[in-house]
């Protein structure tokens, strides 16, 4: 600014020693106006010199004191992808929250779950939550597909989906997502605590509860057996829910409602999910985004990122 300033005023000065009316001043002052002339040309320079530097100079800090942008995108990402089993994984104590805290630092866990959908209607979420950008290049490290609960609500319900149409659909959204994702684990729907679900139906309604199941223990086996068998046809993880659960003698303790899991039954299903993808992959064989605090250069913290940066791998 200062620079500028000084160079409007020499215009201005010398505009006014050559102007016709300024004559006589300029003949009784000559040298006085020269010598002023000079000393405002000089810091016109200065001022020039200065601005230009200083920009350039706050440049250079600006650019190494800065990560590339887009450092993060390489991070890894995992989809989890499914009803309300996998929207209410973020509770206290969920299974969803205990696997983005395994994979911290090693991936990003995003929750893609819709409370009350089916296959019929997920499936048409599969062009604008997994776009097929790029089929040669797999967007996301890992996908769960966790449906089956609602398409296994008996016929009277309106999010049931029939068995058939369970099965099409189910094989439709695993193909889907194989183009996407480096693996895909398919997670079974977990047996119904029908007694369970009568408390809450009491719980809930109260004098209006009808007193009749809205969904059953042999509904749910009929489409877990469904969902193992389209894993075993499409070559996919399967993450058992219904058989494993009930391994434990005190299964249904698992249940809030006798579908939805308390805090012992979300830990319960993340040790049965993690089980199942250590054997594909462990977060623990994944190097880390960036480098830990111990191995930062604090006289060049760029330095340590971008080294870092260049012998990471994401599809290690």
């Amino acid at each position: 600014i200062w620079g500028r300033l000084c160079i409007i005023a020499s215009f201005f000065y010398f505009y006014l020693i050559f102007h016709s009316e300024m004559d006589n001043i300029f003949q009784r002052n000559g040298k006085l106006l020269l010598f002023g002339g000079g000393l405002i040309a000089i810091f016109a320079w200065i001022g020039r010199d200065y601005f230009v530097n200083s920009r350039k100079i706050n440049k250079i800090n600006t650019e190494q004191n800065s990560l590339p942008i887009g450092l993060f995108s390489r991070r890894r990402s995992i989809v989890l992808f499914g009803d309300s089993l996998t929207q209410r994984s973020y509770e206290y104590g969920g299974w969803g929250a205990s696997l983005s805290n395994w994979f911290i630092r090693k991936a990003d866990v995003i929750n893609r779950g819709f409370g009350g959908y089916n296959t019929r209607w997920a499936k048409l979420l599969l062009p604008s939550i997994f776009p097929l950008e790029n089929e040669l290049s797999k967007q996301h490290f890992i996908i769960t597909c966790f449906f089956g609960a609602n398409d296994a609500a008996l016929p009277s319900e309106r999010v049931h989906v029939p068995l058939l149409e369970y099965e099409n659909n189910l094989i439709e959204i695993v193909t889907h997502l194989k183009k996407t994702s480096r693996y895909v684990f398919l997670i079974s729907p977990p047996p119904v605590f029908e007694k369970g679900r009568l408390q809450y139906q009491k719980e809930f309604y109260g004098p209006k509860a009808t007193g009749k199941l809205e969904r059953t223990y042999k509904n749910s086996k009929e489409y877990a057996e469904m969902c193992v068998k389209v894993a075993n046809q499409l070559n996919v993880p399967i993450i058992d829910l219904w058989t494993e659960l009930q391994k434990n003698p005190n299964w249904n303790s698992f249940f809030s409602d006798g579908l939805h899991f308390t805090a012992e039954g979300q830990q319960s299903v993340f040790s049965i999910i993690k089980s199942v993808i250590s054997k594909h992959v462990s977060p623990e064989n994944l190097s880390l985004d960036l480098p830990i605090g111990q191995e930062m250069d604090p006289t060049n913290p760029l330095g340590s990122f971008l080294s870092h940066v260049q012998n990471f791998d994401i599809n290690e």
